[in-house]
């Protein structure tokens, strides 16, 4: 990073190279906003160490938007195969930043001017910390805050099970609290957490914020300094395997049967699980519902969120049947 303290009325010590931050941007096919987004990055108070442009074999002009618009400013990578995902495209970045700090940023989503300047101050006066994530404005009329500011509008530092509680708070329609456009995490945390889950194309981001929370705390910044575009064609770059269950339910289950894990954690892991694949099961309907699914819902934790999901599988069984025949 480049500048001077943000927060520091009269200047104060400027970052040092163990805090700067890279930025990682996965593209694919989004001309139309890539320019916007790139705008945002240059026009903070604070600009980045580097970004990191990551195409996944764009055909629409994005690659060319990027690098005219970026300039030497930004480092254009490019996955070894189109169309890997977001995943493979993401941990390409994040490997070949040079930074301590990684910024997330989707290639349709915005940051306020302030963004980077909010976060670098958060690090600064927390450097024990591996992650600092905000709020973000969805919507063309920005007309939603997630995570709505149920606790205040002051950043406050978060535990394991404070995320947890603020995900369950607030993630009732299968959103998580930490959204990849508004989260800067410890390279090394990332590194240790595992990465993005590849060969995965839905729930990706979820499961990797959870196993990156369970590696270190967080500074949650509730004011909407992203713009997130919902609703946007090609949001996923393929269609996920029909099978395909989130791999949060895996993970939630796994961190549950931890160790380390305290009583009050393991619960609340347990009640995550059992809602994703609630949402997961509703949304598939009558189609087959795989048993990782079916295994993430416990009897007594939620008896009604454990019988719906068997019963929506005995349904898309026999809706399975009734093709067939």
């Amino acid at each position: 990073m480049t500048g001077r303290r943000p927060n520091a009325a009269s200047g104060g010590d400027a970052p040092s190279l163990l805090q700067t931050v890279g930025v990682v941007i996965p593209l694919f096919n989004k001309a139309a906003w890539i320019e916007d987004t790139l705008k945002s990055i240059l026009s903070q108070t604070i600009q980045p160490g580097e970004i990191l442009v990551v195409d996944d074999g764009s055909t629409d002009g994005s690659r060319e938007i990027a690098t005219r618009v970026g300039g030497p400013h930004i480092r254009l990578l490019t996955t070894a195969s189109p169309q890997s995902g977001p995943s493979v495209a993401r941990n390409q970045g994040i490997r070949a930043s040079r930074s301590n700090w990684i910024a997330l940023l989707d290639a349709d989503d915005q940051w306020r001017a302030d963004y980077l300047a909010k976060v670098m101050s958060a690090i600064l006066d927390n450097p024990d910390v591996g992650c600092v994530f905000s709020g973000r404005a969805i919507g063309q009329d920005a007309a939603v805050q997630h995570p709505p500011a149920l606790f205040g509008d002051r950043a406050q530092k978060l535990d394991f099970e404070a995320y947890l509680d603020l995900w369950l708070a607030t993630g009732q329609r299968g959103l998580s609290p930490i959204h990849s456009s508004a989260s800067v995490i410890r390279k090394s945390v990332l590194e240790a957490a595992g990465l993005f889950p590849e060969g995965c194309n839905r729930g990706e981001d979820k499961d990797t914020w959870l196993r990156v929370m369970g590696k270190a705390s967080a500074i949650f910044i509730p004011a909407p300094l992203v713009r997130y575009r919902d609703n946007i064609p090609g949001q996923l770059n393929r269609k996920p395997p029909p099978f395909e269950s989130p791999p949060i339910l895996a993970t939630a289950i796994a961190l549950s049967q931890g160790a380390e894990t305290s009583t009050r954690a393991r619960t609340m892991l347990l009640k995550l699980a059992s809602r994703e694949a609630w949402l997961y099961a509703r949304r598939r309907r009558l189609h087959p519902i795989d048993a990782a699914t079916l295994t993430a819902t416990d009897f007594r934790v939620s008896p009604f969120r454990f019988i719906a999901v068997r019963m929506l599988y005995l349904a898309g069984l026999i809706a399975g049947f009734s093709k067939k025949a």
